[in-house]
């Protein structure tokens, strides 16, 4: 079906690269546990395609009180209750990034491993309105029309050969 693999193509033609995103687990940091009314620190190094000013949107999943430091580069940014921030940093081609968390809950914090650095170049403006949020939306539109489409292609191409009925009686 050409339609199908036209469909196929485009999606992966189209769907966003994820060159520049790197998870904590990527980084080799994993899972991240602070024991309660204590700080832990953690520091990874990673390559980077851009080697320029850029924007970091820096995504961080956890439990617990925890008042999260994060310094890339030797810039610091500091996360409170926030889940998200974005910093505007100087990158190389090898990059230092420090993690220090302080626990000041009377439960043991864990930073979740897949919490997320994007790196977007700094003369790209808004780093909401990027490339992949645009594909985002053309996939949601694609995943709502391609099915009936596929249908309708099954339909009208394949075929069925309807074999010779008998009436049967059944007494």
């Amino acid at each position: 079906m050409p339609f199908i693999r036209l469909l196929f193509i485009s999606l992966l033609i189209f769907s966003p690269l994820s060159e520049n995103t790197y998870t904590f687990e990527d980084l080799g940091l994993g899972n991240i546990v602070i024991e309660p009314l204590s700080t832990a620190s953690k520091k990874a190094y990673f390559s980077s395609t851009i080697a320029s000013k850029a924007n970091i949107n820096i995504t961080i999943y956890h439990n617990g009180s925890l008042v999260i430091s994060i310094e890339i580069n030797g810039v610091k940014a500091k996360l409170g209750e926030k889940k998200f921030i974005v910093i505007q940093v100087d990158l190389t081609h090898n990059n230092t990034i420090t993690i220090t968390a302080t626990n000041y809950g009377t439960n043991k914090a864990i930073i979740s491993g897949n919490s997320t650095i994007k790196i977007y170049p700094a003369n790209k403006g808004n780093v909401h309105n990027d490339k992949s949020s645009i594909w985002l939306k053309i996939s949601f539109i694609l995943s709502i029309v391609s099915p009936p489409l596929i249908i309708l292609a099954i339909r009208r191409y394949a075929r069925v050969e309807e074999e010779e009925s008998k009436e049967i009686v059944v007494v």
